[in-house]
């Protein structure tokens, strides 16, 4: 029923030493609503040590420092292994968080549906302090929802 997740990371290459790392954990309840169906409840801490370097160069790839995540994976354990998996990464300090939503079903043997939503929220200021501020400020327009039909050869 539960797992325990950590992933770490420290390195020192052309610029000074970091060190990143998500820790959590997933507890599923299984037969839930008194079905065939598992709920998940993920909690995960995200953190980098880089957040505050005045040189962009030596700053993170990301925008999840010290950042949680919340979220929820429902399996409905059926025939066409179809899955919904959503949540929420926050930041404390600043208020943004950025949600995602991920839905799976196989619609034959070797075709599988996938949609994709992601949303952004935090940005939306229009003093230019402010927005200067936001982690999420190049993703103020970038919400989107992405199709796919997979077909297996």
């Amino acid at each position: 029923e539960w797992l325990l997740k950590f992933e770490g990371i420290t390195s020192s290459g052309e610029y000074q030493r970091y060190s990143a790392a998500v820790f959590g954990f997933e507890y599923t309840q299984v037969g839930v609503f008194d079905s065939f169906a598992d709920l998940g409840w993920i909690v995960e801490y995200l953190f980098d040590d880089r957040r505050h370097q005045k040189d962009y160069r030596k700053m993170a790839l990301h925008s999840f420092e010290r950042d949680v995540f919340l979220g929820w994976r429902y399996a409905f354990n059926d025939a066409d292994s179809s899955e919904i998996l959503t949540g929420v990464i926050y930041d404390p300090k600043t208020e943004e968080a950025f949600y995602s939503f991920e839905y799976a079903q196989r619609l034959a043997n070797d075709v599988k549906l996938n949609v994709e939503i992601r949303a952004f929220q935090g940005a939306e200021s229009n003093a230019a302090s402010a927005v200067s501020t936001l982690k999420t400020r190049y993703l103020k327009d970038e919400d989107y929802v992405q199709l796919e039909l997979v077909k297996f050869f």
